[in-house]
């Protein structure tokens, strides 16, 4: 028996905006804020350019309105910096409204609820919240697995394939990253951050015990691995600050990536009783875009072909970096384009504090 990934569904957040719009909206507050040090060189050098991200969605409404009224949170009072209590409430009512969405109308209940978030914490949380309201307390439970980063779909496989006693269990992914951006620093690495992170909520089913058959579509896990990086754990950080949770990324991020990415994709290859050198040709890589030099980069490191990634490609310029969210939306576009075929073998992997790799090798059915 094997774990399978199925039956997919996605919210999108109702505040779309293109790159180059948001920018804009970084560099009007920027210079409202503090125009004596306010210097547009920062942004036009160091944001994520349309041509690599064209759009991106966010539950805030804030998020690259020019007209600075009180909406959602950033605006209060136009300070621009809202507390750590008023982006958690915030984000708590997003994320009942997400949860709400995803099984309000829902009559067949999971067996359990997996729930996968870095950008936020309320207890109860909404699963806890769901559960009785639908009458779901003798059948359904719930297990959270929190700040775990960008790679933490993988782990949630891997909680998922022990519980071997149930047959149906729903991920739900609340990733609501622009709940926490900085919007009054003036620094290269936030100018990143903020041009590159979006929100992204989805939901999808596992079943531990999937026996090879004809009738259901989805990506057969075949071998996970996860490994942390050895002297790595300054590289990249997700801490609370004062204001909101803070990343850090340090420049040595792709280089730590690139010296160990290699061997891992090389061992898992093995594992999976396949040959790298000898298959990768007819592997699809699902490779979560930390941001596009990392795709270019492990293009580049396992000489890949272009349409081999182009799925991750194609969820970046889509919807930008969702965090844990957005390895599933790359799953969803495999499983539902007719041109994979059932049998193609699937590499996916991302990346996240640790510094951590983790990822599996599986097989469209």
């Amino acid at each position: 028996m094997s774990i399978i990934i199925y039956n997919f569904e996605t919210y999108l957040p109702p505040n779309e905006r293109n790159q180059d719009e948001i920018s804009s909206w970084l560099a009007k507050i920027q210079s409202i804020i503090t125009p004596e040090l306010f210097d547009e060189r920062l942004i036009q050098k160091f944001s994520v350019k349309k041509e690599k991200i064209a759009k991106r969605s966010f539950f805030n409404n804030d998020v690259g309105d020019f007209e600075f009224k009180n909406k959602d949170i950033f605006y209060k009072e136009n300070q621009f910096s809202p507390r750590l209590g008023e982006r958690s409430l915030f984000y708590q009512k997003t994320v009942d409204q997400i949860f709400e969405k995803f099984f309000a109308d829902k009559t067949d209940p999971p067996e359990e609820i997996l729930h996968v978030t870095c950008t936020g914490y309320t207890s109860p949380s909404a699963g806890q919240k769901i559960i009785p309201r639908n009458n779901w307390s003798e059948k359904t439970g719930i297990t959270h697995l929190y700040h775990m980063g960008c790679y933490a779909a993988i782990p949630a496989i891997k909680v998922a394939k022990g519980m071997t006693d149930k047959n149906r269990i729903d991920v739900v992914h609340t990733e609501i990253c622009a709940n926490h951006f900085d919007i009054k620093a003036q620094t290269a690495e936030q100018t990143v951050v903020q041009t590159l992170f979006a929100d992204g909520a989805i939901k999808y089913s596992l079943n531990p015990n999937y026996q090879d058959d004809q009738t259901t579509t989805g990506i057969k896990v075949i071998t996970m691995k996860e490994v942390i990086i050895p002297e790595s754990e300054d590289a990249m950080t997700w801490a609370f600050g004062d204001n909101n949770l803070e990343m850090t990324l340090h420049r040595t991020v792709p280089s730590l990536i690139k010296k160990s990415l290699k061997p891992y994709v090389e061992d898992l290859f093995k594992k999976s009783s396949m040959d790298f050198n000898k298959d990768k040709d007819n592997v699809i890589f699902a490779i979560h875009p930390g941001g596009p030099k990392i795709i270019d980069q492990i293009m580049e490191l396992l000489e890949l072909r272009e349409e081999q990634v182009r799925f991750s490609k194609e969820v970046l310029q889509e919807r930008g970096n969702m965090s844990s969210a957005t390895l599933p939306h790359m799953w969803k576009k495999i499983i539902e384009d007719q041109n994979v075929v059932r049998g193609t073998k699937v590499f996916s992997v991302a990346f996240g504090p640790g510094l951590t790799i983790a990822g599996f090798i599986g097989e469209k059915r």
